[in-house]
């Protein structure tokens, strides 16, 4: 039988742990991976190229992600705290600044009774806010 089917005998890998197959297979796919590295060296630049590429986007995206989605979680109910912008006049670039008028903060508050609490937001440059348990720093 062995001269009729010698695919059909037991072989040396058949007789192996599962784990020393797996090292085994590993190690064959490194060594033709690095056979076909210096084989093709354009391709293989290519592709680690890519790779390289493709990882420092991922990185960047998930930072960038990761820091957006970071504002706003010392509040106790961050969920339910939403802010106003104030979208620019200008056609060409729409600018989406900080705070809106006062009068916008009186509105909302009649027009949308379900929310809690609302504040208006002043934006200035260049202001210095003082606090002082007993009253303002001149007292």
């Amino acid at each position: 039988m062995y001269f009729i089917l010698p695919y059909s005998c037991t072989t040396i890998s058949n007789t192996l742990p599962d784990r020393n197959k797996t090292v085994a297979m590993f190690k064959n796919y490194f060594k033709t991976a690095l056979r076909n590295f210096v084989k093709r060296k354009n391709n293989a630049f290519i592709n680690i190229a890519g790779l390289t590429v493709g990882f420092a986007a991922f990185l960047l995206i998930f930072l960038i992600v990761e820091y957006e989605q970071s504002f706003d979680d010392f509040h106790a109910n961050g969920k339910q705290v939403y802010r106003l912008v104030r979208i620019g006049r200008s056609v060409e670039n729409r600018e989406y600044r900080t705070g809106v008028p006062f009068p916008v903060t009186e509105g909302v508050r009649t027009d949308l009774p379900q929310l809690k609490n609302t504040a208006a937001i002043f934006a200035d440059n260049d202001v210095q806010v003082w606090l002082k348990a007993n009253g303002w720093p001149g007292d």
